[in-house]
């Protein structure tokens, strides 16, 4: 958002789905906001909304980041296979380092040592397979410390609206780390890697074909195949811990700075305000974040992640600030 924000010329608007969501028939995750007959709470993803629409500014103004990069994720981890709203099979999986075969499995002590995540799983002559039509169900099996492999598999879909989930660099089971084949009702093939989808190209899964699959890892570069036929050649970098933009508000004369921290702990850091004339000595800040970057707000807690107001000292048209693991963080200050 402060990439948008930054390119305001280009970036006219832009909107949150889904929006509302009863919490007695949800169906996705995350809704916006959700409620029930009589209670409502916003997500932190409300928030962080709200914190950009009310301080949006009339001016942008030039911003510079000199920021590390955050600690760099491990580029490897344990796989897996999933389903959303498909039914399928998969066997014939492998994961390989060169000469070395890490794992290999023909299902014969069935579904021991996967770790099996929603759905309804059973094994049937040497095929994993997977009966449910709900969402998001995943099996993870391996080593979170693999890394520059080579992980192989067959896979055929039995039924349903989409394709696979081909499960790789597993760290956080509950987080999103896949190839999506047949993704987005079957019309697209993506990667989806900590929660952010890269740019997909069109396809489909066909049902009742069995489809070869593979996935080579070296460093930050993943290369997916299908068929034999390569679909993704792509590196992944490492975020930089800190994103900033800046603007004026014309009516008020205040310098609005927003910072956002991805990283899981804090950044000491100087802001300075070059170019400014006459500011205040006090900003006011706005800050939301919480101690568990997972942490989220219920019907019960509906603050439990909201903004928190505080204020810091302007110095010589400077403002140190330690701005805390992620979080986002709007700053003002007075110009005069």
């Amino acid at each position: 958002m402060t990439g948008m924000e930054r390119n305001a010329d280009v970036v006219v608007m832009s909107s949150y789905a889904p929006l509302f969501v009863n919490v007695n028939h949800r169906g996705w995750n995350p809704d916006l906001i959700a409620f029930d007959s009589n209670r409502v709470y916003g997500i932190p993803s409300y928030y962080v909304q709200q914190m950009f629409a009310l301080n949006r500014g009339d001016v942008l103004l030039p911003v510079a980041v000199d920021a590390p990069v955050t600690v760099d994720k491990p580029k490897g981890g344990a796989v897996g296979v999933g389903t959303w709203l498909t039914q399928a099979e998969f066997k014939d999986i492998r994961v390989t380092r060169g000469d070395e075969t890490l794992y290999s499995c023909d299902f014969a002590d069935g579904t021991q040592g996967w770790k099996l995540l929603g759905g309804d799983w059973s094994v049937r002559g040497g095929v994993l397979r997977q009966d449910s039509g709900a969402d998001n169900i995943r099996a993870v099996v391996g080593d979170k410390t693999w890394n520059n492999y080579t992980y192989s598999l067959k896979a055929r879909k039995l039924g349903g609206r989409e394709g696979f989930l081909i499960l790789f660099r597993v760290q956080d089971e509950n987080a999103k780390s896949w190839w999506n084949l047949g993704g987005w009702g079957n019309v697209r093939h993506a990667l989806e890697i900590d929660g952010i989808a890269g740019e997909g190209v069109p396809g489909r899964i066909e049902t009742g074909k069995w489809y070869d699959i593979r996935i080579e890892l070296k460093g930050t570069n993943i290369k997916c195949y299908l068929d034999g036929r390569l679909i993704h050649d792509v590196n992944y970098q490492p975020m930089h811990g800190l994103y900033a933009s800046a603007t004026r508000e014309e009516t008020t004369g205040d310098v609005i700075v927003k910072v956002v921290n991805v990283a899981e702990t804090p950044l000491d850091t100087v802001l300075q305000l070059h170019g400014a004339t006459q500011l205040d000595d006090r900003a006011r800040a706005e800050v939301l974040t919480a101690d568990d970057p997972m942490a989220e707000n219920t019907l019960d807690e509906p603050a439990n992640v909201a903004p928190v107001q505080k204020e810091l000292p302007v110095r010589d048209n400077t403002v140190h600030e330690s701005f805390p693991g992620n979080s986002v963080t709007v700053l003002r200050v007075k110009a005069r």
